[in-house]
């Protein structure tokens, strides 16, 4: 429940400003948004849920498709840290394969005790 937040993020307050000299937003706290997404996904129907984490992805991908493969390697500051695109989203990449594992091995469990 949380990846669609944390996509919209991106899209509205990242990618316009990451190949810019223009100052970054702040990034919202991880933990409230987390709780926030999770409050929310659980008032909502689990397709819902899914339903709008695959509409904001796939705006997300087709976004960073239309980018220049340049793009890709032109560094940017986040606080004190300096990172590319490429470096920025293989960091959220790796985020999202956490995540698959952990509903890998929950369904796994749930395979189990049936």
């Amino acid at each position: 429940g949380h990846f669609h937040p944390w996509d919209e993020f991106v899209l509205q307050n990242r990618l316009p400003y990451f190949l810019t000299n223009c100052s970054l937003p702040p990034s919202p706290n991880t933990d409230e948004l987390n709780y926030h997404s999770a409050q929310l996904s659980k008032n909502n129907s689990f397709l819902y849920t899914i339903e709008k984490f695959i509409r904001i992805r796939s705006e997300l991908v087709e976004t960073l498709n239309q980018l220049p493969e340049e793009s890709w390697l032109a560094e940017f500051k986040i606080n004190q840290s300096t990172l590319s695109l490429y470096s920025y989203f293989k960091g959220l990449m790796e985020h999202d394969l956490h995540h698959m594992n952990q509903i890998q091995s929950f369904l796994k469990i749930i395979n189990l005790n049936k």
